[in-house]
């Protein structure tokens, strides 16, 4: 009985999950489809700490230890591997958000300039309320990316800094500043977190990259001026053919 109600529970925030997934299909606003797969990620999350509650209440209880043997090894085991689970998925997530700045301290200097008074202007531009620290990568592989929630990184290889030229470079720069201006750094890690939480569902694992896939789209989207639409394009083909050649840049890059 008690296995059962665990199997329930993992069959319920599948469906809860699979049931988003097909609402996707009908929902066309950007912010709208964030939302839904935001609900997708934490549905599975959700019923299982429901579950593990109720888990929690058995173990204490008279019934629990009267069921068949193999119903309380099962579930035992079952909760084990769950609670085993979400341990290594919060340490993991702590090491990744502890490590990052550290890494980006010995791995990236603060950018000229020149390029911190051109994200400056960019800022000013498309709204956002203070700029990002600007840092320089040395690595010949063109990529840019934003990182940080709290303390927000906008970090530039020198690779990308030499393929472009300055419309490029400034609409790929605006490309990611408005990933800042979207809140996609939140929707990110909270996603990522409750992929990490239920890694044994692998619909929460594609509606996580569906995430991510859109979050370019929508920067792609919301880059203003058709110049600099233009050079986006320019700016993206320059990177994919540098790929080709040099290998895949930085996790997370443009």
């Amino acid at each position: 009985m008690h296995t059962l109600l665990i199997l329930v529970s993992f069959a319920l925030g599948l469906g809860g999950c699979l049931l988003c997934v097909s609402l996707l299909s009908f929902v066309q606003s950007p912010a709208s489809r964030r939302v839904v797969q935001g609900i997708g990620l934490a549905l599975p999350t959700v019923i299982l700490a429901l579950i593990a509650g109720v888990m929690a209440h058995f173990l204490a209880e008279v019934c629990f230890w009267t069921a068949p043997p193999a119903d309380v090894a099962l579930a035992a085991a079952l909760s084990v591997i769950g609670a085993t689970g979400i341990a290594i998925s919060i340490l993991l997530n702590g090491a990744r958000a502890i490590l990052l700045p550290i890494h980006m301290a010995r791995r990236t200097w603060k950018a000229p300039d020149w390029l911190q008074a051109r994200v400056e202007r960019l800022v000013i531009e498309i709204g956002l309320p203070r700029s990002p620290q600007v840092k320089v990568s040395a690595d010949k592989r063109p990529w840019a990316l934003v990182a940080g929630p709290f303390k927000p990184h906008l970090v530039v290889s020198s690779g990308l800094v030499a393929l472009l030229d300055e419309d490029e470079l400034s609409a790929a720069l605006c490309h990611e500043l408005m990933h800042l201006r979207r809140g996609d750094l939140w929707w990110t890690t909270l996603g990522g977190a409750l992929r990490d939480l239920t890694w044994f569902l692998p619909a929460t694992r594609g509606l996580y990259a569906l995430m991510l896939e859109e979050q370019e789209l929508s920067c792609d989207d919301h880059v203003q001026g058709e110049s600099r639409r233009l050079a986006l394009a320019s700016a993206l083909t320059r990177v994919w053919q540098a790929g080709i050649a040099g290998g895949p840049a930085a996790r997370g890059a443009l």
